[in-house]
């Protein structure tokens, strides 16, 4: 490695290919990258579930970004002593990669939500006096947890994680609150760098003409994880209004989970609101193809809760949705109202219900102009507050001055 390097440390995140966080991590990617410096991420731990292997290539490259699965396998083992094997093979590669490298590598930025990846991360950092980033778009507490131990953790790393690294990169005001109470805290204070929302427009050549006018089903796009049930529900709910008025219309859910009982979930939802003829999972599609769906879909929909979780993040998809040029219809809770206006760059409803969902939803089919009018102004949003070539030089010398 030449001088001045940035190391991305991951967990079990696909790349190329994944969901939000693939494309964060890449997106971040870009953005560190300049003249002066080149950067590689690391992934500790497979990342693929043995029902659905979307990566098969442990090393590779995006444009310019290297990227290894340090454990060597992008697949997890179908055992629990297999992945504990996994995972250490992961971790002892990635540190003796850091070691070697030691002189090169300025910054390791990691982008992970477990505290048992930051520590050991960290610890050696300092001891080869490498600085470290901690990457939060998203706040551990807020989330769902499944048990105790994943309470405890995620409680252990709200208290623990921002004492271990010299910088943190966040997303949200609600993160940086959060920062900034920590610091009163702790009596110590903390670099920040606010990164929003990060999109590649290189990806998507624009045109006006994707979205057919004439075509017999027009469609509304939901893309996502599977495992965001309730949002799925309610984007159901919200446009079975829609076709009670407007049967022609259709949705399409683009997307998969890890967990295979989610499609199954969803699937008996669609049956019970009788949907069956009108609602399309697509299951994980190629970039490429996502993309298309994103161009050619008469609406693109994101329904939000006005709670901690959607607060405290700031869905990657928002920007990728507003750069097809297509109009959004998206709740305005957390960072969203300091980015878009109602009716002038997306279709903002006025509380998180489904029936004021589909009554933005039924606006764009009224008054399909005005809805040309707010995707383009939407796009522009995009371009400007979420490009990630706006961050580059600046986040460039913030890394620098650590």
């Amino acid at each position: 490695m030449s001088k001045n390097n940035i190391v991305i440390i991951g967990d079990s995140i696909g790349l190329p290919f994944g969901y939000a966080p693939s494309t964060r991590i890449t997106n971040l990617a870009f953005a560190l990258e300049s003249n002066n410096a080149s950067v590689e991420v690391i992934l500790v731990k497979p990342s693929e579930p043995i029902h659905e292997v979307k990566n098969e290539n442990a090393y590779g490259t995006i444009r310019n970004i290297k990227f290894q699965y340090s454990g060597g396998n992008t697949t997890h083992s179908s055992s629990w002593l297999g992945r504990r094997w996994q995972a250490f093979v992961g971790f002892f590669n990635a540190f003796l990669y850091l070691f070697n490298q030691r002189k090169a590598i300025k910054t390791v930025v990691i982008y992970s939500r477990n505290i048992e990846v930051i520590a050991p991360i960290c610890v050696l950092c300092k001891l080869l006096k490498i600085k470290t980033v901690l990457e939060l778009c998203e706040w551990p507490v807020t989330q769902f947890t499944s048990g105790w131990f994943s309470s405890l953790k995620k409680k252990l790393f709200c208290k623990y994680a921002l004492a271990m690294c010299d910088g943190v990169i966040y997303i949200s005001t609600y993160i940086n609150n959060c920062i900034v109470n920590y610091e009163h805290q702790a009596v110590k204070e903390i670099a920040k760098f606010h990164l929003p929302i990060l999109c590649d427009a290189t990806e998507f050549e624009f045109t006006n003409t994707c979205f057919d006018e004439k075509s017999p089903q027009p469609y509304f796009l939901y893309c996502g994880n599977l495992s965001y049930k309730e949002l799925i529900q309610k984007t159901m709910e919200c446009m079975k209004l829609v076709f009670d008025k407007y049967p022609q219309y259709r949705l399409i859910i683009a997307g998969s989970s890890d967990d295979p009982t989610c499609r199954k979930d969803i699937l008996t939802l669609v049956e019970k609101l009788n949907l069956s003829d009108k609602v399309k999972l697509t299951g994980f599609v190629s970039r490429k193809d996502l993309i298309e769906l994103y161009k050619s879909a008469f609406c693109l929909i994101l329904p939000l809760e006005n709670d901690d979780l959607s607060n405290a993040r700031f869905p990657t998809k928002l920007s990728e949705y507003l750069l097809s040029g297509r109009p959004v219809v998206v709740n305005g809770v957390g960072e969203i109202p300091k980015h878009l206006k109602d009716a002038i760059s997306a279709y903002i409803p006025k509380d998180d219900s489904a029936a004021d969902l589909a009554n933005s939803a039924i606006d764009v089919i009224n008054s399909p102009q005005k809805a040309q009018r707010v995707g383009l102004k939407g796009r522009q949003v995009a371009l400007h507050d979420f490009n990630y070539k706006t961050y580059q030089l600046k986040l460039s010398k913030w890394i620098c001055k650590l």
